[in-house]
């Protein structure tokens, strides 16, 4: 028997449309993966949008997405449904930001997403996004090497996911763009172990053609009886969190490839014996690497390593060191680049609502497209007409067991 299509009474239907066009200023909504796999993200998400929202500002209404997409276009339908909110914060993953943002559409309520996807803001004048996605990144630290330290040759190491393979495509692009070359590249597969990442260190350095060579391998040792690493390019891009980076570069240490710990090393130099040219390889890496861990120990392989980002906790701006505080003392760690880049997404919308959320949902959206935003642990944004705020990336370093700001150890830098 064919299953029958419930048709709303009537005043259902009327019911609908008053809560539809009904909005309550003082109420801002928050749609996060609460539950799920994801839910540690949506917890850490909640406690730093939380921590964004001033004492006297309105109140933040929470739905769970669960981390799915269904789950994601219910949440925005219950925040707008049911609690009337005039602006929607969340979710983070894509695949759920798409489908919030499609919801978020149709029942036309400003939505503030904090996925790394570029393009949800071409969905509809209703969505924003607050987010230094992993183009920007990508973007920002090929260009500096260029930029700042004259590297034309790169290679890069990938994991073959889909983090991975989006980086490498990225990267070629923009070393391209910025006329240099891509000499060697190497990819290991998904939750690679460490075999299977030594194999990639070697396959990008020619170790795999030592046969081809004349070397001969030394069995038990794992390196070539009068092997020399081939390294034909000056910055190596390792496009993985801080844990396989790590040990990547423990791999490429242990095959003689020469990194640059230093800015004072020179980048390269004359063998003494032979005349060769000898490149001291700069390491380049992800906002991912802004976190202690990567810098712990002071391990001398991740040593001057660049990486951009756009929140630094060690900077000097008050508003940094009053966050950095205070979520410490609400957590018990210090705050992650993505909360804080949560806080201030925070920030945005109270911003647009301190100044519009008398005029509803229109007057928020409307707000939000202010062409430059405060923001106070993350530093000014610009907000271009299509809704994307765009970030002013900061480059670090490793020095010693910390992250420091890298641009003002530049000067001291040798010939490059």
């Amino acid at each position: 028997m064919a299953e029958r299509i419930r048709v709303p009474e009537a005043g259902d239907l009327a019911a609908r449309i008053r809560a539809r066009f009904t909005v309550r200023a003082n109420r801002v909504g928050i749609a996060l993966p609460l539950s799920g796999p994801r839910s540690s993200i949506g917890e850490r998400m909640r406690r730093a949008l939380d921590a964004g929202r001033p004492a006297q500002g309105p109140e933040l209404v929470f739905e769970d997405t669960g981390g799915t997409p269904h789950g994601a276009a219910a949440a925005v339908e219950a925040l707008v449904m049911e609690h009337q909110v005039v602006a929607i914060v969340g979710p983070v993953g894509d695949r759920e930001s798409l489908a919030a943002a499609h919801r978020a559409t149709e029942l036309e309520v400003p939505l503030i997403v904090l996925a790394d996807r570029p393009d949800l803001p071409s969905v509809s004048p209703w969505i924003f996004r607050r987010r230094f996605g992993l183009e920007a990144q990508v973007r920002s630290t090929v260009r500096y090497a260029a930029d700042h330290l004259g590297l034309t040759r790169l290679a890069i190491l990938y994991p073959t996911d889909s983090f991975g393979d989006r980086a490498a495509e990225i990267f070629w692009r923009e070393v391209a763009a910025a006329g240099g070359s891509v000499t060697a590249a190497a990819s290991y597969p998904e939750g690679a172990d460490g075999e299977a990442l030594d194999r990639a260190v070697r396959l990008l350095i020619g170790g795999e053609h030592a046969g081809a060579r004349g070397d001969a391998f030394e069995v038990g040792q794992g390196k070539f009886k009068g092997y020399r690493p081939i390294v034909r390019f000056q910055g190596l891009f390792i496009a993985d969190y801080p844990a396989v980076a790590r040990q990547l570069l423990r791999h490429l240490t242990y095959y003689d490839v020469a990194i640059r710990t230093s800015p004072t090393v020179p980048a390269v130099r004359k063998a003494v014996d032979t005349g060769r040219e000898l490149v001291a390889v700069q390491i380049l890496g992800t906002a991912a690497w802004n976190d202690p861990g990567f810098a712990r120990g002071a391990p001398m392989e991740v040593q001057n390593a660049v990486f951009c980002d756009v929140f630094h906790r060690e900077a000097p701006e008050p508003s940094v060191a009053s966050f950095v505080r205070r979520f410490h003392r609400a957590s018990g760690r210090p705050p992650s680049s993505v909360e804080a880049q949560a806080r201030d997404a925070m920030a945005w919308v109270m911003q647009a609502w301190r100044s519009a959320a008398r005029r509803g949902r229109e007057g928020v959206r409307r707000a939000l497209l202010s062409e430059h935003v405060a923001m106070p642990a993350t530093g000014p944004a610009r907000i271009r007409p299509d809704g994307a705020a765009i970030l002013t990336p900061m480059f670090l370093t490793v020095s010693g067991a910390g992250i420091v700001r890298r641009e003002r150890l530049d000067s001291v830098s040798p010939n490059r």
